[in-house]
């Protein structure tokens, strides 16, 4: 499904602004699926950066003005990560950032060396995903890296995240925005949808109105459950051309592949 800039989108954005202009810390949370990790992917240009780079640093892109010039690093930490391990994965993400960026520009700058290693180029906003991962001496290293190279930074995660980060006085007092990521409102939903069943398959497509009111009554505004039932719904389509109208059957063919719940 494509990525559509909803009202809760539009929110993060401006928290992401606001801290990337002004140097500052924010702290994102919501629950799950309800599109916290999607927001700062397409905040950050991730799907079109990310294929630049390998464990290794970058990909080194060709030489060309149209290149990406990434002000943004996202970085999920694995649920194993070490305080040491951010720290080196930062290193080489923020030199990596900045080795694509200069691959944008008609005649690369240098690259300045230190001790035999790539001096790591500064982003103007770092998104950590995934943040109730981090143990202290983790948040540690974040605050350091945050001290050290002016920038904004993003903290994601769960509801309870911000309540958790109040235990660290010295990383938490420079918090200057506490985001909380909702679910889609109704009209939302029902406007999303319309649009998506619209277009399935190429074919223009409408759904009948009970059945719209089921799916957002099913999904409760949660974008990760609407966004896999509407593939379901659009595999089902696919396989029934026929169908020109989306009703009650095509919906419970779909649920039939998932699962709810408050965990997905």
């Amino acid at each position: 499904m494509v990525f559509v800039q909803t009202k809760e989108y539009r929110r993060f954005v401006e928290m992401c602004e606001e801290c990337r202009t002004s140097c500052l810390i924010g702290v994102c949370y919501g629950g799950a699926g309800v599109g916290k990790t999607e927001a700062s992917r397409a905040y950050a240009r991730w799907d079109e950066i990310e294929p630049l780079l390998s464990w290794h640093g970058v990909v080194q892109p060709r030489l060309s003005p149209e290149n990406p010039r990434p002000r943004a690093a996202f970085y999920t930490p694995t649920a194993t990560v070490t305080a040491r391990q951010i720290e080196k994965d930062l290193a080489l993400l923020r030199w990596s950032l900045r080795v694509i960026g200069e691959a944008a520009r008609s005649v690369p700058q240098e690259v300045e060396t230190v001790e035999g290693m790539v001096r790591p180029g500064q982003v103007e906003i770092l998104i950590v995903d995934e943040a109730d991962r981090l143990k202290p001496l983790a948040l540690e290293v974040l605050r350091d890296v945050y001290d050290s190279h002016p920038m904004g930074l993003i903290l994601v995660g769960m509801p309870g995240l911000e309540k958790r980060l109040a235990r660290y006085p010295q990383l938490y007092s420079r918090v200057g925005f506490v985001h909380q990521y909702r679910t889609l409102g109704k009209e939302e939903q029902q406007e999303l949808i319309e649009q998506q069943v619209s277009i399935f398959g190429g074919e223009e497509r409408r759904i009948e109105k009970e059945v719209l009111a089921q799916i957002i009554r099913m999904t409760g505004g949660n974008f990760r459950q609407m966004e896999r039932l509407l593939t379901q719904m659009k595999r089902i389509l696919a396989l029934n051309p026929e169908v020109e109208v989306v009703n009650k059957e095509v919906v419970e063919a779909a649920r039939e592949h998932l699962v709810f719940g408050k965990g997905i």
